[in-house]
């Protein structure tokens, strides 16, 4: 295993970023695994909080975090923290732990991804529920969703389809979970959760979106408010809080 994790930090934000970009190397490239995050939960928490203490005070860092930064329209706040080629990234989710911020969170659209992803849950819990089309399923709307550029997508429906669930998977802290790029699920957190994601290269154009009934023909996340970086700091210094092993 190379030095990412386990030695001391490197002296820079990129030096560190790209060093844990190669140690999770491995797994973007293998087949889909649940045991595929490479590292033990502990090793990667453990990494996670030094390389966010090495950007906590870095303006140029935080200035390139929070333009890559936002509350995404499903209810988690999405914090990216290196960007590789062909799509690929490491990024936090974190999602909201009060009632209050969870119920301002739109209702989750059943989807699937341009890519695969591999999620280490670091805090708290997630839900994944997968759904397959028949017949029988209960009646959805399925759309197509095509990029437009400048974070804009258009849904072009294509058919009234059965939609069944076909598996619940709930994943605690600890625990992994990967998910291939054709697999319909939605993601919820009852508890909140802080998750790290290992996100794939892009491997298709389109993605499909499910919906109960008619929705919008349009997602312009152009307009989402990326973090200030005030907020950025004072978010990272919750994680970090959150995420250290005195934390109760």
């Amino acid at each position: 295993m190379s030095r990412g994790f386990t030695s001391a930090p490197w002296p820079s934000w990129d030096g560190w970023t790209q060093e844990l970009a190669s140690s999770l190397a491995s797994c973007v490239n293998s087949p889909l695994s649940n045991d595929l995050l490479c590292h033990e939960t502990s090793e990667i928490k453990g990494g996670l909080i030094a390389l966010l203490k090495l950007g906590l005070n870095d303006h140029a860092v935080l200035k390139n975090i929070a333009l890559n930064s936002y509350r995404h329209p499903l209810g988690f706040t999405k914090i990216l923290i290196w960007r590789g080629a062909s799509g690929k990234s490491i990024r936090v989710h974190d999602w909201p732990s009060t009632q209050d911020e969870r119920s301002t969170a739109p209702l989750s659209d059943i989807h699937d991804h341009y890519w695969e992803f591999r999620s280490s849950i670091l805090r708290g819990a997630l839900r994944f529920r997968e759904y397959e089309i028949n017949e029988t399923g209960e009646e959805y709307t399925k759309y197509e969703m095509n990029p437009l550029g400048n974070g804009n997508h258009i849904l072009t429906k294509v058919a009234t389809v059965g939609l069944s669930l076909a598996r619940t998977v709930v994943i605690p802290e600890g625990g992994r979970y990967a998910l291939g790029a054709n697999t319909l699920h939605d993601t919820t957190s009852t508890q909140g959760a802080i998750s790290l994601v290992v996100q794939g290269a892009k491997t298709k154009t389109t993605n499909i979106v499910l919906r109960k009934g008619e929705g919008p023909q349009t997602i312009d996340n152009s307009k989402l408010p990326h973090l200030r970086i005030d907020e950025l700091q004072w978010l990272l210094r919750q994680l970090i809080i959150k995420l250290e092993p005195t934390h109760v």
